[in-house]
């Protein structure tokens, strides 16, 4: 069932995409490949990690509630999210204006 997806494991600040390769031991747990991790100070990642299915659907933020790991068919789908939750929103736009104006 997520053979093959693209994840993209959200932290708010900083977030790690990869895919997941198969499935291990029964469908108790599956091999993801990472590949980027984006942060201000990057951490290495592993380049793979046998995670457990409990990890990937019930893992939420604990400031939100969000679930962490956003599963994708496509890599372009995951790229069309990750180029989404990185457009400025309008309201941060007004706060640079604001800030730029009484600057002068």
């Amino acid at each position: 069932m997520l053979d093959r997806k693209y994840i993209l494991i959200d932290q708010h600040e900083s977030y790690c995409t990869g895919k997941i390769i198969g499935r291990v031991n029964e469908d108790h747990y599956y091999l993801v490949a990472f590949d980027i991790h984006y942060e201000k100070d990057p951490t290495p990642l592993r380049p793979q990690e046998a995670v457990a299915v409990e990890e990937i659907a019930g893992s939420l933020c604990e400031e939100c509630g969000s679930r962490r790991w956003k599963i994708f068919d496509t890599a372009s789908d995951r790229q069309a999210w990750i180029d989404w939750m990185e457009k400025p929103s309008p309201e941060s736009k007004k706060v640079l204006d604001l800030v730029s104006t009484k600057r002068h």
